[in-house]
């Protein structure tokens, strides 16, 4: 049996909470809307300052961030508390008229909203795995291995 067939799906226990930090209130407000449409709970920043505490205290899943310079500072801030908190996934944007005029790991920030609700749950995805293998290493002992039915 191919390994996709035998794929279960995830039922959320809770609401996915993301948290959008961008100074452009149009772009807050509308994508603070559309997601919220989803079924998420929805906060918002106008800067990256005491998001840290944000995530921690509302156990936020994913953060979109609107520039990279906020988005380094987010990864700063986060890095501090990374022992105190489960992992989050973030989701870059940043404004800019062709392919060469953002990083490549940037979603363009005006584009259509599937595509930023995509690159969400993919992050929200690769967040709950990393929690998953930190939790595993951190149940096993040193020099044990995990065996599974592949």
């Amino acid at each position: 049996m191919d390994r996709d067939e035998t794929t279960a799906k995830v039922i959320r226990l809770r609401p996915l909470r993301v948290l959008v930090v961008s100074e452009d209130d149009p772009f807050r407000a509308v994508n603070a809307m559309l997601i919220s449409r989803r079924g998420c709970r929805v906060f918002s920043l106008s800067g990256a300052y005491a998001a840290a505490e944000l995530v921690a205290r509302e156990r936020i899943d994913v953060v979109v961030v609107d520039g990279t310079a906020r988005h380094r500072a987010l990864l700063a801030e986060l890095a501090v508390i990374a022992d105190l908190v489960p992992p989050v996934g973030v989701v870059c944007v940043e404004e800019g008229t062709g392919k060469g005029s953002r990083p490549d790991s940037a979603l363009e920030k005006w584009g259509p909203f599937e595509d930023l609700f995509a690159a969400i749950v993919r992050a929200d995805r690769e967040r709950a795995r990393g929690r998953a293998a930190h939790s595993e290493d951190r149940l096993q002992p040193p020099g044990a291995r995990a065996h599974g039915l592949d």
